[in-house]
């Protein structure tokens, strides 16, 4: 394996890290990027830098990492609202027909909102 292919593999293991802990816990990044064997890691290299007068972009900033969390948080968001309605079986399909809602449908409404301990978890 070349100089070149370990650098790589080291950074998608350290993005894998950084979304697994949605953009926090960087301490807990270097220390588990230590335990896959990338003892001279550092997490000063996901930040940017000012070095001899430049800067140097840091991982985070340099390869999207903090879009791709916010991609990650989105599709988790999507799934968990599907699993909270069907979770609680209070989904109520879309009524048809006038502006002008009836009690009922009010109800239906309002109960389709998440409640209880199953879905404030997911707040």
């Amino acid at each position: 394996m070349t100089d070149h292919e370990r650098t790589l593999e080291r950074i998608e293991a350290c993005r894998e890290l950084y979304i697994k802990y949605r953009g926090k816990k960087h301490e807990q990044i270097e220390r588990e990027m230590r335990e896959l064997g990338y003892m001279d890691f550092h997490r000063r290299v996901m930040y940017r830098r000012y070095e001899n007068g430049r800067a140097a972009s840091g991982w985070i900033e340099r390869y999207g990492w903090d879009v791709l969390v916010k991609e990650s948080l989105a599709t988790d968001s999507m799934y968990s609202i599907g699993s909270a309605a069907s979770h609680c079986g209070e989904a109520v399909p879309h009524r048809q027909g006038s502006t002008e809602q009836s009690e009922p449908a009010k109800r239906d409404r309002l109960e389709a909102e998440p409640h209880g301990s199953c879905c404030s978890r997911r707040r």
